[in-house]
């Protein structure tokens, strides 16, 4: 038999070289391409979750509490008035330390800060007692209209400044004000002699006066009682 030395060689060489092994090569194959799928699909996915959730969140909170801010600071500022003015306590007349009077005629009493004070206008009476020359008397029921009669409450700053004189200051100013709608007024004047600075002195009594402001009818407050005796009456400031 022929000998064919090349063959021989190359058979051998063939016989060193160890076989691959086709399930290691599957399952790397296999490991590789799970990694890269998980870590592809988990990125993607996180991020797209995350995203949609927190716009959806943050979009529910700030549009529920704004809406309710709105409705309750709307629903305050119209409870309370222009700047937010509360109404005066029941029974506030018989706290004022500071009354007088000028004019025909006026009486007026007011507050420790005068950021609160009632004003009656009445008109005539003051001339009308001159005329008479005797002490006069009247009364008022407040709960009906009256042109010549005017029982109100102011409320802000220095609301007294401009009554019974005639320099304003700058920073005087009112924010409400209340009409008397129930209760009663009494008002006795008595003249002065003749040539006097005043034609008398006059004396304001009311009694269970009842007060409704005049930007909301429906707030009413009861004032109570108060008396203003004997102050100075027509007169005029300046």
């Amino acid at each position: 038999m022929r000998s064919f030395p090349f063959l021989t060689i190359l058979l051998t060489a063939c016989r060193a070289i160890p076989p691959v092994d086709s399930a290691a090569s599957s399952s790397t194959a296999t490991t590789t391409e799970t990694s890269t799928q998980t870590t592809t699909d988990t990125s993607s996915s996180t991020a797209t979750e995350t995203s949609t959730a927190t716009a959806t969140d943050t979009s529910t909170d700030t549009g529920t509490p704004t809406a309710t801010s709105t409705d309750t600071a709307t629903a305050t500022s119209t409870g309370t008035g222009t700047g937010g003015v509360d109404a005066p306590p029941d029974g506030f007349l018989a706290t004022f330390p500071f009354s007088g009077g000028c004019g025909d005629v006026v009486f007026y009493a007011r507050s420790d800060d005068d950021s609160l004070g009632l004003f009656v206008y009445v008109a005539g009476l003051a001339t009308d007692a001159a005329t008479a020359g005797t002490t006069q008397e009247w009364v008022f029921p407040l709960d009906v209209a009256d042109p010549d009669v005017r029982v109100e409450v102011r409320q802000g700053v220095r609301v007294s400044d401009i009554v019974c004189d005639d320099v304003a200051e700058i920073d005087s100013r009112v924010d409400v004000r209340w009409t008397a709608v129930g209760g009663q007024a009494g008002v006795r004047i008595t003249p002065a002699p003749s040539g006097g600075w005043h034609t008398g002195t006059g004396t304001l009594t009311l009694t269970d006066v009842t007060f409704a402001r005049d930007d909301d009818p429906s707030q009413v407050v009861s004032g109570g009682d108060l008396e203003i005796a004997d102050v100075f009456v027509g007169w005029l400031a300046g």
